[in-house]
């Protein structure tokens, strides 16, 4: 692992202590899993913006839109 130094407002410190402590883990075991759930959540965001521009692209050329409404036509399994 890589050891980091991070400066935190000192409430927020203290509710990660707290929480941490209730949950039976440590703070640094708590801020890593937050972080964890952060970055897949950042993910997901990008690649759903990212399905939502390809789809508005898609609609915008004729030809790929009605390959699309082809595509949901067939049946599904």
């Amino acid at each position: 692992m890589v050891a980091l130094s991070i400066k935190l407002p000192a409430q927020l410190a203290e509710k990660s202590q707290v929480l941490a402590k209730k949950l039976g883990i440590t703070r640094s075991e708590l801020i890593r899993q937050a972080l964890i759930h952060e970055i897949k959540q950042a993910e997901a965001g990008m690649e759903r913006r990212s399905m939502a521009e390809s789809l508005v692209a898609m609609r915008a050329n004729t030809s790929e839109f009605e390959a699309n409404q082809a595509l949901r036509k067939m049946p599904r399994w």
